[in-house]
């Protein structure tokens, strides 16, 4: 009997995403669930408390939220094939 030397078929390959793709969806994940939780303890605030001033930092949701658009950008890119 003699082995096949065939390589397996192109769709049977499965290529690995690059490193920088990972760490933009990781930190995106991380700064949503940053912008959620946030968020939740800002309305808890808000709304348990008749004299809680509520303030919000523009420079962390700037952050924050910069972080999940590159995120997204990134899937999206990746999504249409251009990254």
């Amino acid at each position: 009997m003699s082995r096949s030397t065939q390589k397996a078929p192109a769709s049977e390959i499965i290529e690995k995403r690059p490193l920088y793709v990972m760490t933009a969806y990781g930190l995106g994940v991380f700064g949503a669930l940053v912008l959620i939780a946030s968020a939740l303890f800002t309305l808890g605030g808000y709304l348990s408390s008749d004299d809680t001033a509520v303030s919000i930092s523009p420079v962390g949701t700037i952050v924050w939220g910069g972080l999940v658009v590159i995120a997204v950008a990134t899937w999206l890119l990746r999504r249409r094939g251009r990254l």
